[in-house]
């Protein structure tokens, strides 16, 4: 597999999308800074192909751009078995999958969410996590040929899951047949079903524990039948118990019997006479009730009739304090009109006058604005006048070099050094006085230089110099004068190496001498001082802490705020200059008096509504409450004529039968009173006596029942044990359990065989994948080698491809924390370039590199950056580093991250 492109967005600092287009089927290099998001793109990779796109946790969540709510989105194009694929996935709240397949004249989509997911896994031989984020081991293919920044970039990778095969396969293997792998999933199976795959214990489903538990089962039911002959023994004995119990039982019986008979006789006796009571108690009670209830009838009639005449004269008195309530009211809701109507007036006239003083304040806030943008104008013009000046003034001072007052000094110094050192060696040199007896223009050559001079009888020649003095006479010849003094030498090689310095200092600061280098100091101090003083001046005008762009953006500001008063007012800003200005004052007053006036009618009014709301709800008080004197009148002459409709109406029948009532009462209680005489003294004793035999006459009744079904109970166990056939079952228990041995011992040698037959062919299947580090160790260690220079090490690998340890000569292998970073980074990087080279044989691959050489020494980086770009041809390598200038020797794509975005 080997990508085509990369987009990013929302992933940690790359907010926008950033794209990483035309990918090199080679080298690969993308570089920048430190925290500029290369090791970010690199885990964006990892999430697209390795992660689900429905992951959740913190983990995932860590991802987001800080401080945003931002959802990773990640688009890859890549090829892989021969195919072009483009996918796209998003995280978090905006989880999706989309793997789409180039068919030629574009992408068609080929499967979405966790189908996507399965099929990218399946390319990668990647393994999905349960929850959370993969971890390395799970990478599959990433995990042998990646090489991120992480905790374990310096622990080789090892062989797991699917890509065991898949390597097997890109290697070309076949000593481990697919036959033998079928056989290892049958046994595998069988396996599974017997033991468990963790902690190998037998499964609870497996036959051999089946077997075992049945056997145990036969043995606790032989246990239980034992058990029970041993019952059956004690039941006889407890039958023989009860029987001699019943006997004893059934003779006490008839004794109670025979004393409840006459105890009963009595008892019967004295029932006749307290049920004679019991009737003449009824018929007492009858004759009461009838005599109470046509009391009570009577008794409520004459209430009835009170209350009617009682709720007659209320209700008149309501009727005449109802219509004096009515008249109130009428008048209260006319005051109420007029208040109200008068409030509306008042609160119309006082919108008008707030309107009219709302428009004065804001003629007068307008006026005043337009004001201060005249003030804020002319304040701006000066402030770019002065502004102005000064960038005038500094592209002056910065278009020439300019002296400070020390180089000045030093000029000076040196300028007066020179000339009396000149002087010293005049002292010490030559003096000619050359008189022409006609006039001459000579060539004059001393240690100042060469110079034309005239001469003549009345123009002599004066010269002193220093060590050297020539004259050259047109006509004549050369005349040349030296000194031979060395102190003179020394003299004029001091004045030659001071004039060299001042010399060059001058020429500097573009001037021929010392005095233009003051005149040139004195005018940028001149400029400098009227820099300062427009600095001031620029200052006063902006005011503190303000700037020329911030006063043009408040007048713009001022200007677009009055622009909008004008336009609410309705004027232009002529029109406004040409406006005498509001007379605020009388509106305020009438505003004032206004409010005041509509403050004082709404009270009026408030309490006119109250007046006339009490009274409105006192008239439905009374009008209620005659409402409920009328009904309550009406209930009072219904519930009357019901009550005497029974006796016609008339009030005198209910009279008279009330009469009678009472004489039938008095008759009952005589006859009552005369059966109470005739009952015995005792007959609660004798009651009670007879009850107390009947009670214990049941009881020992009970007790002869439960005797005699524990006797049947007793007898039917007999009878089922005899049924049972306790000892031919004991029998065949006996048998059936050594058959239960015999097929325990069966299962558990099968389990046993398929154990051992497990333990073999994993053994083999290690053994052959052993075999397999044979080629991957001999290309690593040849890869190391070659990078350190060093024939005597040699790499030492598990049967997983995991690292073993490295060897020195004939030592033994050392773990690899031993040697330094560098090396252990180069090994890695080894193992990586070994693993591509077998992977890549059927299809090129992807190899990443992240900052893998950070420990590395400029000869072992060149040997490496040798084997990288050998390993390019069938390989994708993508290295992310911090120094490009590391890599410069390879050929391939370059990608700059902080031009990315």
């Amino acid at each position: 597999m080997f990508l085509h492109s990369l987009t990013v967005a929302g992933l940690r600092r790359f907010r926008n999308p950033v794209a990483l287009t035309r990918f090199d089927p080679g080298i690969n290099i993308i570089y920048g800074p430190n925290e500029c998001g290369k090791s970010t793109l690199i885990w964006g990779l990892i999430l697209a192909f390795l992660n689900r796109h429905n992951v959740s946790g913190e983990e995932i969540a860590r991802f987001r751009p800080w401080g945003t709510a931002l959802n990773p989105i990640i688009k890859v194009e890549f090829t892989a078995g021969g195919k072009r694929y483009r996918l796209d996935k998003g995280f978090l709240d905006e989880a999706r999958c989309t793997l789409s397949e180039w068919t030629g004249g574009g992408y068609q989509d080929l499967a979405r969410g966790k189908a996507a997911d399965e099929i990218v896994f399946q390319m990668m031989q990647a393994q999905m996590a349960g929850r959370g984020l993969t971890k390395s081991s799970q990478w599959g293919l990433a995990h042998l040929l990646w090489m991120p920044q992480d905790r374990e970039r310096l622990t080789a990778p090892a062989l797991t899951g699917n890509v065991q095969d898949y390597f097997r396969e890109s290697l070309g293997s076949t000593i481990f047949t697919p036959a033998d792998d079928r056989l290892l999933a049958v046994i595998d199976r069988k396996y599974s079903e017997i033991y468990t795959q963790k902690r190998g214990v037998l499964q609870a489903r497996s036959p051999v524990h089946q077997a075992r538990q049945r056997l145990e089962e036969i043995k606790e039911q032989l246990a239980t039948l034992r058990q029970a002959l041993d019952q059956v023994n004690q039941v006889v004995a407890e039958l023989e118990t009860q029987q001699a119990r019943h006997e004893a039982l059934q003779r006490e019986l008839a004794g109670l019997r025979a004393r409840e008979k006459g105890l009963k006789e009595q008892v019967e006796a004295i029932k006749t006479l307290q049920a004679g009571c019991r009737q003449a108690e009824a018929e007492l009670k009858t004759a009461t009730t009838i005599w109470e209830k046509l009391k009570t009838e009577c008794c409520r009639v004459n209430e009835l009739e009170e209350s009617i005449n009682l709720a007659n004269a209320e209700m008149n008195q309501e009727k005449d304090s109802l219509a004096s309530l009515g008249n109130a009211w009428q008048e209260a809701g006319q005051k109420l009109g007029a208040a109200e109507e008068r409030l509306a007036t008042l609160e119309n006239e006082l919108g008008r006058a707030r309107k009219a003083l709302q428009q004065s304040y804001d003629r007068q806030q307008a006026r005043e604005r337009l004001v201060r943008i005249g003030e804020l104008s002319r304040r701006l013009k000066k402030a770019r006048q002065v502004t102005a000046r000064i960038a005038a003034l500094e592209g002056e001072l910065a278009r020439q070099p300019l002296p400070g007052p020390e180089e000045v000094k030093t000029v000076t110094e040196t300028w007066n050094r020179i000339n009396s050192l000149e002087a010293e060696a005049r002292a010490m040199g030559l003096s000619i006085n050359f008189r022409a007896y006609r006039d001459l223009e000579l060539s004059v050559t001393t240690a100042a230089g060469r110079e034309k001079r005239r001469v003549g009888p009345d123009q002599p020649l004066l010269l002193d110099a220093t060590d050297r003095l020539a004259l050259e006479i047109p006509g004549a010849g050369l005349l040349e004068v030296r000194s031979g003094s060395r102190d003179l030498h020394k003299l004029l090689q001091e004045i030659a190496g001071l004039r060299q310095d001042l010399e060059h200092t001058l020429a500097a600061f573009g001037v021929a001498s010392v005095d233009e280098l003051q005149e040139r100091y004195n005018w940028s101090v001149r400029q400098r001082t009227e820099l300062k003083a427009l600095g001031d001046n620029l200052g006063q005008v902006l005011g503190p802490g303000n700037t020329l762009e911030a006063m043009e953006k408040q007048v713009l500001t001022e200007q677009t705020a009055l622009a909008e008063q004008c336009a609410a007012l309705g004027i232009t800003g002529e029109e406004l200059l040409t406006l005498p200005g509001p007379d605020i004052t009388p509106l305020k007053v009438q505003v004032k008096n206004l409010q005041e006036e509509e403050e004082k009618q709404k009270q009026v009014v408030t309490q006119l509504r109250q007046q006339f709301q009490d009274l409105e709800r006192r008239l439905a008080e009374g009008q209620k409450k005659l409402e409920t004197l009328q009904a309550r009148i009406r209930a009072a002459r219904e519930e009357r004529a019901r009550r005497l409709e029974a006796w016609g109406g008339s009030a005198a029948k209910l009279q008279a039968e009330l009469v009678a009532a009472e004489t039938a009462r008095s008759n009952k209680t005589m006859t009552l009173e005369e059966l109470k005489r005739r009952l015995p003294a005792n007959a609660a004793e004798i009651e009670q006596e007879a009850n107390r035999v009947e009670k214990k006459r049941e009881e020992l009744e009970r007790e002869i029942l439960a005797v005699r079904d524990k006797l049947t109970s007793l007898k039917t166990q007999l009878d089922l044990s005899s049924g049972q056939g306790l000892y031919s079952r004991l029998a065949a228990l006996e048998e059936e359990y050594e058959l239960a041995g015999a097929e325990y011992q069966h299962a558990a040698r099968y389990a046993r065989a398929i154990w051992l037959l497990h333990l073999i062919m994993h053994n083999r299947r290690d053994q052959m994948l052993n075999s397999l580090t044979g080629p991957v160790r001999q290309e690593v260690s040849d890869l190391f080698q070659q990078i350190t220079g060093r024939r005597e090490r040699s790499v030492e690998l598990n049967a997983d491809l995991s690292l073993a340890g490295l060897k020195v000569g004939v030592a033994d292998p050392q773990p690899l924390d031993v040697f330094s970073v560098g090396t252990q980074e180069q090994l890695m990087v080894a193992i990586r370039l070994a693993l591509g080279r077998f992977l890549g044989a059927g299809e090129r691959q992807l190899v990443v590199l992240d900052d893998a050489l950070v420990n590395t020494d400029a000869g072992r980086r060149s040997r490496i950056l040798d084997l990288l770009a050998a390993a390019a041809e069938k390989l994708q390598i993508i290295i992310l580093t911090c120094h490009p200038e590391n890599y410069s020797g390879l050929k391939g794509r370059l990608f700059n991250v902080e031009e990315l975005g």
